[in-house]
């Protein structure tokens, strides 16, 4: 079997949770943590201005708006609250005397109903009317449209957002393996950083990385390794 460099590095990561794996050559691997380095820098930055973005959108008229009967976008998502709320979750998706299907039926996977339950609760605490069954649809008091911003602004920045940090946490786990061997698979150099190095000599790291790829290596022709802690790392960039 020819194993890629793309098989080797996924495989060190998982494996030994490393946080880095990279090629020996120190030009180019400065050059992608520098990369990295660069992306954080404008990462957060980044992230504000995007949520500034999303809120000034926010702030423009909706589709439908006051254009019965169905009231465009905005009746949809204050439509599925009212419906999570009032309704049994085995009949949320079914059609009912409480739950018109043609009437913006809830058609998004269940997670995006409990997440819709979810700000019932809090819209039914601040303003009952707004989530009344039946006696709600077209509700558009401007109130209740500035909560079903700040409810889309929130849920940005508390799903989104992470999920932006996790992805850039991900691209600095793993740089690059190289493959040395013109695309025959035989021979890599490589730098694998892991916490599970802790406390362990040379020896012991070696033999950690090499159980890891132990059926690799039979039809890996050659394979060098640098083996570092999460420290030693940092100390070295």
């Amino acid at each position: 079997m020819v194993y890629t460099e793309a098989y080797i590095k996924e495989k060190l990561a998982k494996e030994l949770a490393a946080v880095h794996v990279c090629h020996i050559i120190v030009d180019a691997m400065r050059k992608n943590t520098d990369g990295f380095r660069l992306s954080k820098d404008f990462l957060l930055p980044g992230i504000l201005f995007a949520l500034v973005v999303r809120w000034c959108v926010a702030a423009y008229p909706y589709s439908g708006y006051k254009s019965p009967p169905m009231y465009g976008d905005f009746e949809a998502q204050r439509h599925w609250q009212e419906i999570t709320l009032h309704t049994p979750l085995t009949k949320w998706y079914i059609n009912t005397t409480h739950n018109d299907l043609e009437y913006w039926g809830l058609d998004y996977p269940p997670l995006t109903a409990y997440h819709m339950l979810f700000i019932a609760y809090i819209a039914e605490w601040l303003d009952p009317e707004s989530v009344r069954l039946f006696a709600s649809r077209g509700y558009e008091n401007e109130n209740h449209k500035e909560f079903m911003r700040w409810t889309v602004f929130f849920s940005d920045l508390y799903i989104y957002v992470p999920a932006a940090f996790c992805l850039c946490i991900e691209a600095d786990r793993v740089k690059e393996v190289t493959d040395e061997s013109d695309g025959c698979g035989a021979k890599f150099s490589a730098v694998i950083v892991s916490d599970k190095f802790q406390g362990k000599p040379l020896l012991a790291r070696h033999r950690l990385v090499n159980s890891v790829l132990q059926e690799e290596l039979k039809t890996i022709h050659a394979f060098t390794q640098k083996t570092l802690t999460v420290e030693q790392w940092k100390q070295q960039s």
